[in-house]
């Protein structure tokens, strides 16, 4: 088809991805996630229908971007990753939130007392051991059988 380059559709791709993203967390807001976190962040004060004609507006909003995106040929989703190179990211990025969160960064807001410290070290290498394990079950799910 004329009028794009590759390395346009490639960065647009990379767009829409993100695009789908920033609709998942609108889904999020909806409620949609709502059991798959610890943390949930929103208090829904959206009726019923409020939330269904955002949810109908989200598919719209995807089914365009589909349509657009097969029409002139883009690469969606863009540029597949490889699940366990994203699953090592993501833990690489636990233990450096961890990191941000040590006691001596937390000190900065105000004083911390000997047993919050202690205890909270001791949750951070509890966490810490967990990112391990998970780390190391990739690593082992990634060895060729012997």
């Amino acid at each position: 088809m004329d009028g794009v380059e590759n390395s346009v559709r490639r960065a647009l791709a990379a767009h829409f991805v993100y695009l789908d993203e920033l609709l998942a967390k609108t889904q999020a807001a909806c409620g949609i996630t709502r059991t798959s976190r610890l943390f949930y962040r929103y208090e829904l004060d959206v009726p019923q229908a409020g939330l269904a004609s955002v949810l109908e507006g989200v598919a719209r909003f995807r089914r365009h971007l589909d349509a657009f995106g097969t029409r002139w040929g883009l690469d969606l989703p863009a540029q597949q990753v490889l699940s366990s190179h994203a699953l090592a990211v993501d833990l690489q990025f636990l233990d450096i939130a961890l990191e941000e969160m040590s006691p001596a960064t937390l000190s900065g807001y105000g004083s911390l007392g000997e047993d919050f410290v202690r205890e909270f070290e001791s949750l951070q290498k509890t966490l810490r051991g967990e990112i391990g394990g998970m780390t190391n079950a990739l690593a082992q799910a990634h060895q060729p059988d012997t």
